[in-house]
């Protein structure tokens, strides 16, 4: 049997990860310094959808350390204070994800349902052998023809 080459990397399949999951999840961003490499994630693609309708970077859901907001000549109250602001709006981006993300969800369950009830309506239209298409959508509408 052979071997896999050694020049090929084997690519590890991560599960996309919710909005939930960067919020809870710790960041390696820095304010000065060295900076770590840009995160390899994949979002679920409601988490995604919330993220462009919102226009939020998912980066800024992620847990950051009084440390991470360290500059020199900055005054250890002025990097708490940036931490502080810096947690308050993680909160408040996270509620509004979770705002988009829920009327994604409601918008999905609402076309599946009108997707079930027009399956309804093809076979009530199925029995209306001879009538024009238009006339029986008003007597399914509205209960009698309109012209």
């Amino acid at each position: 049997m052979a071997s896999p080459s050694p020049g090929r990397r084997s690519k590890k399949k991560t599960r996309p990860i919710t909005v939930e999951d960067l919020f809870s999840s710790v960041s390696a961003k820095k304010a000065y310094g060295s900076f770590a490499p840009p995160p390899s994630y994949a979002l679920t693609p409601r988490s995604a959808e919330a993220c462009l309708q919102t226009g939020v970077d998912p980066e800024d859901l992620r847990i950051r350390d009084l440390d991470s907001f360290w500059e020199p000549d900055l005054d250890p109250a002025r990097q708490s204070m940036r931490h502080e602001s810096y947690c308050e709006r993680r909160h408040g981006l996270v509620k509004m994800l979770r705002r988009s993300r829920n009327g994604i969800m409601a918008s999905e369950e609402q076309g599946r349902k009108q997707k079930a009830s027009s399956s309804k309506v093809r076979g009530i239209w199925g029995a209306c052998v001879g009538e024009s298409v238009t006339r029986a959508m008003r007597r399914l509408l509205f209960g009698k023809d309109r012209h």
